[in-house]
């Protein structure tokens, strides 16, 4: 069955942005540890039509790093990635296309009790459905 943060992983570790699902990219959480994360989490989108298989889905992405300059670092590259200007559809794997749009651009959402920092942006997103 299809996942659309497992291909979002899939399309971020064949991109050698994150090694692996469950290890430094983690899905609908952002776990305590490891300390250098990416997460993708999933918040409601916009209702479905009639008729059409693709929903409007949005994801945000966190980056944690105990660096500044790291999470400021892959959160860009991760949103460059995603958020093409020039071709906004995007094939994260053979099976599932994508047309992705950022909300905003990465910002320094907060530093953890930890002192590690986190980068967060958002994308709408129209795929079909999982």
């Amino acid at each position: 069955m299809a996942n659309l943060l497992l291909d979002i992983g899939a399309y971020l570790i064949a991109n050698d942005l994150v090694t692996a699902d469950g290890v430094d990219f983690f899905r609908d959480a952002l776990p305590d540890e490891p300390t250098n994360v990416v997460a993708a989490l999933e918040y409601p989108g916009l209702p479905t039509n009639i008729g059409d298989e693709s929903c409007d889905r949005n994801v945000q992405i966190k980056i944690r790093n105990k660096s500044y300059e790291q999470a400021r670092i892959k959160s860009n590259d991760i949103f460059k990635l995603l958020d093409n200007p020039d071709d906004k559809i995007v094939n994260l794997t053979a099976a599932r296309w994508c047309i992705i749009r950022a909300k905003q651009s990465p910002y320094k959402l907060s530093v953890d009790n930890a002192g590690n920092t986190v980068f967060v942006f958002n994308l709408g997103i129209t795929t079909f459905r999982d």
